[in-house]
């Protein structure tokens, strides 16, 4: 073996033994919806504007190709700025909540431990921005936000 490929086999088995384990725990705290089988069914009501559409869509049918949970974009109607929290689903918006240092958000409520509702806020005064006003931008924020609505949590913290 020459040198180069022993000081690289080297280094990838001290990688892999350095390495810490990755789990699959990546709830966010131990708050689940309450389900009685799988797949499990969740609604999520589309207040975002046209602009936003394909992105929650996308959204929608990427996290529903998994075998433990469904998700069904419904009309919801009501004003994007105020975003309220409706019972038994997660509600998508987007409106300019201003220049605050988030480019998505969400928020679940809980009742005995269990999620009842959950509330995606998508911040255009930065996505009418140059830097992220793009698709990349959008898909990721509104996978990862809507992915919180879930229970699930950032898989670097």
């Amino acid at each position: 073996m020459t040198t180069i490929l022993k000081l690289g086999l080297s280094a990838a088995l001290i990688t892999l033994v350095l390495t810490p384990f990755a789990y699959a725990n990546h709830a966010w705290g131990s708050y689940h919806w309450a389900r009685t089988q799988n797949p499990f069914t969740l609604k999520l009501g589309d207040s975002v504007t046209s602009s936003w559409d394909s992105y929650l869509r996308t959204a929608a049918a990427d996290w529903s190709a998994s075998s433990v949970l469904d998700t069904v974009v419904v009309a919801s109607g009501q004003n994007a700025k105020s975003c309220r929290a409706v019972s038994g689903r997660g509600e998508v918006c987007n409106a300019k909540y201003g220049s605050n240092g988030w480019l998505g958000i969400a928020q679940i409520y809980i009742s005995s431990g269990h999620i009842t509702a959950g509330v995606v806020k998508l911040n255009d005064s930065y996505f009418s921005t140059t830097k992220y006003n793009k698709s990349e931008w959008k898909n990721l924020v509104m996978c990862q936000e809507v992915g919180h609505i879930f229970g699930l949590a950032h898989q670097d913290e």
